[in-house]
């Protein structure tokens, strides 16, 4: 059996406020290249994935318990995925708090719906739509790069080349990656990551902000100003 990482076990007093030794392993990059990874920069990508104004407090607090367990990541790397957990249990918790709101969710029902029906019913009232998402183009993009980036290392290994010279220049979108349909890869994908991690599982990693990114997307459409009128008039 593996000898376990000490910094996975709970920590000494004196060493509560140390940054977890694998956070040196992370860089970002900006116009001077490439550098270790900062709390600040961490602060600075958390804090611009804010829930609108008109989303309920209760519904805010359990979102920024989730930003605030990936703050305190840098002390502990495993938190990461802790936050992830939190982030998607804030989400099915929006989802059943707005959707038993407008009356879609039966509130007394024995089996409760879980994610994947919340977000296929939320889907089906209108309330969340791959139209009213403002990060599409972005994601669109780095779907394409992602696509290059796979491309040019099969090219590598086609003609045997141990690198080779790059573009800077950013791949372009085809349509069907702009046309993707986000709503439906997300009521697929998330209940499973969620189920994942209710269930107990050994994963870490650090890259966790995507799915923030999504959760806000999708609880900031679910409290658009004026939605609710719409939605209950079917």
């Amino acid at each position: 059996m593996a000898e376990v990482d000490s910094c996975d076990l709970m920590r000494e007093l004196d060493g509560l406020g140390e940054a977890d030794p694998r956070m040196r392993f992370l860089c970002v990059l900006d116009d001077a290249g490439s550098r270790p990874i900062t709390q600040q920069d961490r602060w600075k990508s958390v804090a611009q994935l804010a829930l609108q104004p008109n989303v309920p407090d209760v519904i805010l607090v359990h979102y920024d318990t989730a930003r605030n367990l990936y703050l305190h990541a840098w002390y502990v790397y495993r938190f990461h995925v802790v936050a992830e957990q939190q982030v998607l249990s804030t989400l099915e918790f929006a989802l059943r708090s707005r959707l038993q709101e407008l009356r879609h969710v039966d509130v007394s029902a024995k089996h409760k719906p879980g994610l994947s029906s919340l977000l296929q019913s939320a889907l089906d009232h209108g309330l969340i739509s791959n139209e009213r998402l403002t990060t599409q183009q972005q994601w669109a993009q780095a779907m394409a790069d992602r696509r290059k980036g796979v491309e040019q290392i099969q090219y590598m290994l086609d003609h045997q080349l141990a690198s080779m010279q790059t573009s800077a220049v950013p791949e372009l979108a085809t349509a069907e990656e702009l046309e993707h349909d986000w709503v439906a890869s997300f009521i697929k994908e998330l209940p499973s990551i969620r189920n994942q991690y209710a269930h107990g599982s050994p994963t870490t990693h650090a890259t966790v902000l995507r799915t923030f990114e999504i959760v806000k997307e999708l609880i900031n459409q679910l409290y658009e100003p004026g939605l609710a009128r719409s939605s209950t008039s079917d």
